[in-house]
């Protein structure tokens, strides 16, 4: 998956889409290769990466926008991800994912994917 990642980004697209990239992954594979991910798109403002997940939280961990669409498409809600602490919006590491913000974050986004589910909708990340 690194390499993939790394073949990806070598030709610094300006677009990279990614439809569940750590879905098959073990847990802690997949949350090292968020960490590695968001690592390396941080420094990149020309960068924007289309990133479909059925998890939440991972939508959280590794986006600054979150668009939650129904199983047809329909858009459900398109919303910024938020942390009230500057830096946890702009260098999200391993420690965010145990901060009461990012709890608070879930709990405030979890509405619009309990809507969508029930349409067997995917997450969209953006």
């Amino acid at each position: 998956m690194r390499v993939s990642l790394a073949r990806a980004l070598v030709s610094e697209p300006h677009l990279l889409l990614m439809d569940e990239p750590f879905s098959a992954l073990d847990e802690p594979t997949r949350l090292r290769l968020q960490e590695d991910f968001r690592e390396l798109c941080e420094g990149r403002r020309d960068l924007t990466v289309l990133f479909v997940t059925h998890s939440l939280s991972e939508a959280v961990f590794l986006a600054d926008r979150i668009v939650f669409l129904s199983q047809g498409g329909k858009l459900i809600k398109d919303t910024q991800v938020t942390f009230p602490t500057v830096t946890l919006q702009k260098t999200r590491t391993r420690s965010l994912r145990q901060a009461q913000e990012f709890f608070d974050e879930l709990k405030r986004l979890n509405p619009f994917l309990e809507i969508s589910v029930g349409g067997g909708a995917a997450t969209g990340v953006i």
